[in-house]
């Protein structure tokens, strides 16, 4: 009975995440609807393309993008020996290499703890994530600076399960603002907010935060 129940979830979680990545091909392919097909910059020599030199954006996003590097630079010092349980945590709470420019870094905590509620445009996986946990940091930012510390609910717990946490719970983070700035951009298209610096710049900030 057990093992029928585990192929039985298997096959919905499984459905689900194809359902989620066609919902997600069918509002890619609306957007570029409303924006008249102008979903990335002119490849005229100076785009400022993302890590895989094929996104190229209507907005240089690649201070964004580097938010990637942060999640491989904390990854980075819990593969050492000892664990740098310290180092990592700088990086989560200060930031390495995603800018906002004037000496100011871009955060991984701060993306984690960051309030998607608010505004015109709900995001319904936010929204639902604060509904089902009671707080934008317990999604997050809780587990992951509570596995950092060696806190509970990491107290007492493996070096291998506080690291599994911690990267897995950053790539949450990134994905989350991934899914938020895809529905922003799909909600300013069908409101009419067409130029660069509206759902465009949405869409760009989405595709700088899933491709890096």
């Amino acid at each position: 009975a057990g093992s029928s129940t585990r192929q039985t979830r298997s096959d919905v979680v499984g459905k689900s995440l194809l359902d989620y990545a066609m919902a997600w091909k069918i509002r890619f392919t609306a957007l570029a609807a409303c924006l008249g097909g102008a979903v990335a910059g002119a490849c005229d020599g100076d785009c400022k393309f993302l890590s895989d030199g094929l996104y190229c954006p209507v907005n240089d996003v690649r201070e964004h993008a580097d938010s990637n590097k942060d999640v491989a630079a904390v990854a980075a010092r819990l593969k050492e020996d000892p664990v740098n349980y310290a180092a990592a945590k700088q990086i989560y709470t200060e930031g390495l290499e995603s800018t906002k420019g004037g000496g100011v870094f871009r955060t991984l905590q701060a993306l984690a703890q960051k309030n998607q509620t608010g505004g015109k445009y709900t995001n319904v996986f936010y929204s639902g994530a604060v509904d089902l946990y009671g707080s934008t940091d317990a999604i997050w930012h809780d587990w992951i600076i509570a596995c950092l510390d060696g806190a509970s609910p990491c107290d007492g717990k493996s070096d291998d399960f506080r690291k599994y946490v911690i990267n897995k719970g950053l790539i949450g983070v990134v994905t989350a603002h991934v899914t938020y700035e895809m529905g922003a951009a799909i909600w300013k298209a069908a409101d009419g907010q067409t130029t660069d610096v509206g759902a465009a710049y949405n869409w760009d900030e989405a595709a700088a935060f899933h491709i890096g």
